[in-house]
């Protein structure tokens, strides 16, 4: 069959009025009318039939055979990703969702196909992150690469619960969730035995606290909320019931009591965390039996698992944080993956349904991504486990991240949805589909940067310091090489010499940020510089700014500069973070976390010579603020310290002078600290520090300030 300009076709459409199937023939039919092809009901020269049959399950049956094209399948995410399955046999391809769809250059000759497609995962999805975590761009990507879940918050559902059906993505609520089920609001006035003791003090969620998990009552009014939840969305499956993000876990003696001993020595909670989980779960299972529970496997409740017979009812998402992007995630030749790769082969041993939560994209937004091949790898692996399947965040197309980081993201896509496809031949094809005649070029340019990463030494994490590794000076000639030529093979060809101008663009950009960081690289100690009085008239040393936590290089605009004074009583931190844009600045009222951190805000983490405790101050444009004292894994939001907090807006920007006691931080001649920056405005999240970006709460990369 062939397809060629100004054909006609129809679609027989059997199965009845159904959301999901219309988005699909609708997108079909935008694209058909990219290349001049019409919909006609009358004369056609081609028909797509589309069929429900109840013994095509997990998947969907496609037939080719002279101008007639049959999409069978037993349900609608079927008919849906057969519907794309075709539109990509017809030559479509759609690499990246801020990017257009490449459309085929006709004529295209369609062979004769008899095929049944079964799922290779049962959940294949990516958490939005952003705006009610949702973009509409992202969400139709994941539906065209076949996806069919979407991480959702509960409070979302109500917002964007008719657009992800109608995309054939189901929600999965799980997500950090506690203050959902008994929000602050409703219940701390009236129950605060419900909430946390931290610090001899019942703390608010939006302060950083938990629940008291061993409170009965609470658990009561918990399911009860679930249950109240799920009548009036029938039509969710996964709920989740996963910890607020963070710690302050509650310190009274029944939480204790739920916990191990082996929690107790590493300030970890699996056994309350077990505890509950398996209560909840049998709750709900009594009433609904085909609702699956979500918890996450994750920070200091990753094991809870371990520790008794999980209900079939329980999904885990489990949390691949820290792993190493070198190596496959079975790779016996990577201590790091292969060690988590043994857990998540016992959590699927413990627990019916788990799936992997990835990150893919996380710290490394505009740097090179070449680990297609660890991707699929991991697919693979993944695949022999038996998992359910994989979740990865990602952002809007409001950012960067697509450019350098789609690629590994459509890989996961693409295999996720058939694992018998062959790696080269999907790689082939795409540098074909956006290079044209300089495909072998540029596909030696891209294996030229995978190289980079294969002979970096050591593992590599996503850390902004590893791209010098990668891109070494041997690396960057041979990159610059190999663009050069490919240039040259496209000089007459509109589409592909925009593509390879791209590339080359983003090539110049890490040359760049390569060079240019060496100008910033700190050795050793600051000093403070001595005065009688700390306030805030003094002036900034433009010498010390707050580097992008990604290039490591100032930001080319909205930078941020510091200086630390101090004298024989305190030491004063004085940051002028400047502001192009200061009407647009967030700024939310409130000494609490949830006000705080999501303004408009600085992080200033502090410890002492030991290092013992760190306290971290966050503060905002308006001088609202949050502090804790942190030891191990325990935050103490109710901690009350000896400083003074003053800030001042300008023009141009916004001032924040800290001030705190040596007597109180038990400091005399030194201290060790790191600045974050956390800008909201121009709708991203943009991160800035010093030292290295911001080092959050690795007090073994702080700073020293000489305070002699």
């Amino acid at each position: 069959m062939l397809i060629e300009k100004n054909l006609k076709y129809r679609i027989i459409n059997k199965c009845g009025i159904d959301e999901e199937i219309d988005f699909g023939i609708n997108f079909l039919n935008q694209l058909f009318k990219k290349i001049k092809i019409r919909l006609s009901k009358k004369t056609f020269d081609f028909e797509i039939i589309l069929e429900k049959n109840s013994e095509v399950k997990d998947g969907f049956k496609i037939k080719i055979q002279n101008n007639k094209i049959f999409i069978i399948s037993s349900n609608s995410e079927g008919i849906r990703c057969g519907i794309f399955y075709f539109a990509e046999i017809v030559g479509f391809r759609w690499f990246s969702p801020s990017e257009n769809i490449i459309v085929p250059e006709l004529p295209v000759e369609i062979k004769k196909l008899n095929k049944y497609i079964k799922f290779s995962f049962p959940y294949r999805g990516l958490h939005i992150c952003g705006e009610n975590h949702y973009d509409e761009t992202v969400a139709k990507w994941m539906s065209f690469l076949k996806m069919n879940r979407k991480l959702t918050h509960h409070e979302e559902v109500e917002i964007v619960g008719d657009e992800l059906k109608k995309l054939g993505l189901k929600p999965d609520l799980t997500v950090h969730s506690y203050s959902f089920w008994i929000p602050d609001e409703k219940y701390y006035k009236q129950y605060p035995e419900w909430f946390a003791l931290v610090g001899s003090k019942r703390i608010l969620q939006k302060e950083g606290g938990q629940l008291c998990l061993s409170n009965k009552k609470m658990r009561e009014e918990f399911f009860k909320n679930i249950i109240d939840y799920i009548k009036k969305y029938p039509q969710i499956s996964i709920i989740g019931i996963c910890p607020n993000d963070g710690y302050g876990w509650c310190e009274c003696e029944n939480c204790r009591k739920l916990d191990t001993k082996k929690d107790r020595k590493t300030n970890s909670v699996n056994g309350r965390v077990a505890d509950f989980v398996v209560d909840i779960c049998k709750r709900v299972k009594k009433i609904y039996p085909d609702i699956l529970i979500g918890n996450y496997s994750y920070s200091n409740f990753k094991d809870f698992y371990f520790l008794e017979k999980m209900p079939d009812n329980l999904i885990i998402s489990f949390t691949l944080g820290g792993r190493c992007f070198k190596h496959s995630i079975d790779d016996p030749e990577c201590p790091i993956n292969y060690s988590l790769y043994k857990k998540l082969k016992i959590a699927r041993q413990k627990v019916r349904h788990v799936y992997v939560y990835e990150y893919y994209i996380y710290n490394w937004e505009k740097m090179p991504s070449p680990t297609w091949e660890v991707v699929y790898k991991d697919i693979k692996a993944y695949k022999k486990l038996g998992v359910d399947g994989f979740l990865s965040e990602v952002t809007g197309i409001n950012t960067n991240i697509y450019k350098t980081n789609h690629l590994p993201l459509y890989i996961a896509g693409k295999f996720l949805f058939n694992l018998k496809e062959n790696l080269n031949e999907v790689m082939d094809d795409y540098f074909k589909k956006r290079f044209g005649p300089a495909f072998l070029f540029m596909k030696s340019y891209f294996n030229t940067i995978k190289k980079g990463l294969e002979k970096m030494e050591g593992c590599f994490f996503h850390k902004p310091e590893e791209l010098e590794k990668i891109l070494t000076p041997k690396i960057l000639k041979k990159c610059r090489k190999f663009l050069n030529k490919a240039l040259l093979k496209v000089n007459n060809e509109d589409f592909y010499k925009k593509e390879v101008k791209k590339e080359i663009k983003i090539f110049d950009y890490w040359e760049f940020i390569v060079k240019e960081r060496k100008r910033y690289k700190l050795r050793g100690a600051i000093k403070s510089k001595k005065v009688d009085e700390i306030n805030l008239n003094l002036k900034t040393n433009k010498s010390f700014q707050l580097l992008d936590k990604q290039t490591l290089i100032p930001p080319i605009k909205n930078k941020s500069f510091f200086e630390i004074y101090s004298n024989e009583k305190e030491v004063g931190f004085l940051i002028d973070c400047y502001e192009e844009k200061m009407k647009n600045i967030i700024i939310k009222k409130g000494h609490n976390l949830s006000s705080v951190y999501g303004s408009d805000n600085l992080e200033i983490f502090i410890a002492g010579p030991k290092k013992d405790k760190i306290y971290h101050f966050i503060i905002n444009p308006e001088g609202y603020f949050c502090v804790s004292e942190c030891y191990n894994r325990v935050w103490n939001w109710s901690w009350k310290g000896k400083f003074e907090i003053k800030t001042k807006k300008f023009s141009d920007k916004w001032q924040v002078l800290l001030k705190i006691s040596k007597e109180q931080f038990k400091i005399k001649d030194s201290l060790f600290f790191t600045i974050i920056r956390n800008r909201h405005t121009d709708n991203k999240w943009e991160i800035t520090g010093f030292p290295s970006g911001g080092v959050f709460f690795d007090v073994k990369a702080y700073t020293e300030v000489n305070l002699k």
